[in-house]
């Protein structure tokens, strides 16, 4: 899908895969959950658990960024800081925004958010406009 319908022939492609046994692993590029990406496809036409699992670049991305920044709060304790560019959530129904950046910075552990290039540590692309 394209984030507002299902792709020319995608709905009858699943339905055809399913009928022959297949399993369908979705690999999305969402910043979302993979639970919550294979919640949304049903909006879209697909049949409700067409799909066996998901691998999303959200979940992916959050599980590094924990590890390497969030899990231990850098060197003697420190709290890493990020500066953030992400979707505009105050755009109201922006179909862009599949997971709230405060979600995403939750799932990366012990995260702050710089408001500056010069405390940051390092720079997070959470989608942008």
């Amino acid at each position: 899908h394209n984030g507002a319908n299902a792709l020319d022939g995608a709905i009858e492609l699943v339905q055809h895969l399913v009928s022959q046994n297949k399993k369908l692993i979705i690999l999305s590029n969402t910043s979302a959950p993979a639970a919550k990406a294979l919640q949304k496809l049903p909006k879209f036409g697909f049949p409700e658990h067409s799909f066996s699992d998901a691998v999303t670049s959200g979940e992916e991305s959050s599980k590094y960024c924990k590890e390497v920044y969030g899990s231990t709060g850098g060197e003697m304790g420190e709290i890493s800081k990020a500066l953030m560019f992400t979707w505009d959530v105050n755009l109201p129904n922006n179909p862009r925004v599949t997971s709230l950046p405060e979600v995403y910075l939750q799932q990366c552990g012990s995260i702050e958010v710089s408001t500056t290039v010069e405390e940051a540590d390092f720079v997070l692309f959470h989608g942008s406009e």
